[in-house]
């Protein structure tokens, strides 16, 4: 009877250890199979993310560029202007106005 008992358990043990990396190799199998599910689904999805990205830079370029532009013509401007009203205000009117009279 004990051998018989004994030999029971052996088998027993030998079949759910068997069955034990059966499931483990499923279980493990079905991982990568998922993993690799996910590193193909952040790939795809990156792809219109990068180039929102790139669109986005560029039209920040851009603006910077007419931003830029626009203070320097603002600078130029404001220059030209003062020089203009300073030769204004050195010329003499008076004398203008009256010989005209």
């Amino acid at each position: 009877m004990r051998t018989s008992a004994a030999q029971a358990k052996s088998k027993l043990n030998e079949h759910f250890e068997s069955l034990r990396q059966c499931v483990n190799d499923a279980l493990t199998e079905r991982l990568e199979t998922l993993l690799q599910t996910v590193d193909n689904v952040t790939q795809q999805s990156l792809v219109p993310l990068d180039r929102c990205e790139q669109d986005i830079q560029n039209r920040v370029d851009i603006a910077k560029e007419i931003l830029d532009t626009g203070m320097y013509v603002m600078h130029v401007c404001y220059h030209c202007l003062l020089l203009l009203l300073m030769s204004f205000e050195k010329q003499d009117f008076t004398a203008m106005m009256s010989s005209r009279v």
